[in-house]
C-alpha cells in the first residue's frame, strides 16, 4: 500500500523536525528562553504528529490483515520501518528531555 510508504516517510520527517527543534531549544535555553520554549513546544508537537501517523499506519495494517494477508514484502518493510521509528522516536524524546535538565 502506497499510503503506508508515504506515511512512514512523513513519520521520519516529523521525528527529524522534532530532533532539530529539540537541539535549538537546548541551544537557546539560556540566552533566549522564550524562543527556546517555543522550539521545545514545536519539538513535542512534531512527536505528536509522528504518533498520529503511526497510529493510523497500524490501523491500516490491521485492516489489511483482517481482509487478507498482506504481501510478506510489505510486512518486512513495515517491520524495518517500525523498528527504525521506535529507535528514532526514543532519541528525539531524549533530546527533548535535555531541555528541562
Amino acid at each position: 500500500m502506497r499510503i503506508i510508504k508515504k506515511m512512514a516517510e512523513q513519520m521520519k520527517a516529523e521525528i527529524a523536525d522534532a530532533k532539530e527543534y529539540a537541539k535549538l531549544a537546548t541551544h537557546y535555553r539560556q540566552e533566549h528562553p522564550t524562543v527556546a520554549k517555543n522550539y521545545y513546544d514545536m519539538a513535542n508537537d512534531e512527536l505528536r504528529h509522528a504518533d498520529m501517523l503511526h497510529m493510523e499506519v497500524v490501523k491500516l495494517i490491521e485492516r489489511q490483515k483482517a481482509m487478507e494477508p498482506p504481501p510478506s514484502v510489505m510486512l518486512e518493510l513495515w517491520e524495518y520501518e517500525h523498528k527504525e521509528y521506535v529507535e528514532e522516536y526514543g532519541i528525539a524524546k531524549n533530546m527533548i528531555a535535555l531541555y528541562t535538565k
